[in-house]
């Protein structure tokens, strides 16, 4: 069993989008799968250089796709991402100096997760479905 499942409700309804949501949804499950086999501490460091990396790339992505459908609340939608990704820069300090658990991240991750994909993105859902040969 997996910790997150992907389902309907986390859809954008832009398959790029969906496949670039699944892939974080992975992400939080393998460090889930890490922690049940006890090895949740080895697994903070890769997960946080990998996130790190995938984050920056699908915000651009989001991001470029939104300006291109002039998207109202493009500003905002930014400086959430901006946020979360000083929340993983926060995170990977706390792991360098010991005090980040495993489970403290996974719970953080999926939290995120749920609130920024089923709130924040669903937001922009309709600006982009209307016509993603502009972006893609």
């Amino acid at each position: 069993m997996s910790f997150i499942d992907w389902n309907d409700n986390f859809s954008v309804n832009v398959p790029l989008f969906d496949e670039e949501h699944k892939k974080l949804v992975q992400m939080t499950n393998t460090l889930y799968d890490a922690i049940k086999q006890g090895k949740g501490k080895d697994a903070i460091s890769p997960l946080l250089k990998d996130l790190t990396l995938y984050v920056s790339t699908h915000f651009t992505h989001e991001e470029c796709a939104m300006q291109k459908c002039n998207y109202p609340d493009l500003a905002a939608h930014k400086k959430a991402h901006a946020e979360f990704i000083k929340k993983v820069s926060d995170y990977m300090r706390l792991h360098l100096n010991g005090t980040l658990t495993a489970n403290q991240l996974l719970n953080a991750l999926r939290d995120w997760l749920i609130q920024h994909i089923c709130n924040i993105d669903k937001d922009y859902a309709p600006f982009l479905k209307k016509d993603q040969t502009l972006f893609f």
